[in-house]
């Protein structure tokens, strides 16, 4: 198998551990790395929300690392429709089979078409679709979890591939639950060949569930822990299937619920 793997032309956490897991499994693996374009600081920044997620960039020189294990690098300038052809002509015998999306960013239509891009979102797919997805879950007290999906041209949409549930444990703090729903996500991805055969079933995510497309409130994120000692044993109840689920008859009625701040 061709993978082909989407990042940022710098050092950059979870394609360091999604590349390995693809080397070791012996699938051949090309890089396109696009433009990273660190943040400017806010004259007047806002106080430090939770961090749910470790920091992603890292000293990491990944073109030598490609060169060293036979790993095609390609640099893309930029999200523009003149660079969508970089990613390689779909269909030909030299292009990826298969893309893993390992950044932040929003995929151009002009990137997706003829290409099967996964991504994998810290949020139970259909019903936590968007931003702060996993916070979200704490807040509302959904069950917090992960979903594999083929990603299309609208946020958090595309078909369901596989959804799986975070285990969370009564003595759990939510730093712990944070960094178990990372490694399970970044596990997910990594292992996304043996849910490619569940794109037979067309799981589908459409509009009839909301997206957030904002952050939580910055008085509940800075909250969040005192939340999540709150809702602790509810969402250690939701927590108990951890099968990888990959079809709507799995889905079970406590994930059916209003959400109390997603807008």
């Amino acid at each position: 198998m061709h993978v082909g793997i989407v990042t940022y032309q710098t050092g950059h956490l979870k394609t360091w551990q999604i590349l390995r897991k693809v080397l070791t499994k012996g699938y051949r693996a090309t890089v396109y790395a696009f433009p990273f374009k660190l943040r400017q600081p806010k004259p007047e920044p806002e106080p430090a929300r939770y961090k749910d997620r470790p920091d992603q960039l890292m000293e990491f020189d990944l073109p030598s690392f490609c060169r060293r294990y036979g790993v095609g690098y390609v640099q893309v300038e930029g999200w523009s429709q003149e660079f969508a052809a970089h990613l390689g002509d779909p269909g030909r015998p030299d292009s990826p089979d298969v893309y893993l999306h390992c950044i932040a960013k929003i995929v151009p239509s002009s990137f997706i078409a003829g290409r099967t891009i996964l991504n994998c979102h810290p949020g139970l797919l259909p019903q936590n679709r968007g931003v702060d997805a996993f916070k979200w879950s704490i807040v509302n007290g959904w069950p917090i979890g992960i979903s594999l999906h083929v990603i299309d041209s609208e946020i958090d949409r595309g078909i369901i591939l596989a959804r799986m549930r975070i285990p969370v444990l009564p003595a759990d703090s939510l730093a712990a639950v944070c960094a178990r729903a990372y490694e399970f996500e970044v596990d997910l991805l990594g292992n996304f060949e043996h849910y490619l055969p569940n794109l037979a079933k067309n799981w589908a995510v459409g509009d009839d569930h909301p997206c957030s497309h904002t952050l939580v409130p910055l008085d509940i994120d800075q909250n969040l822990e005192q939340i999540f000692t709150q809702n602790r044993e509810e969402l250690c109840r939701l927590s108990v299937d951890l099968r990888a689920q990959s079809h709507p008859m799995d889905i079970p009625d406590s994930d059916k619920v209003e959400p109390k701040f997603l807008r």
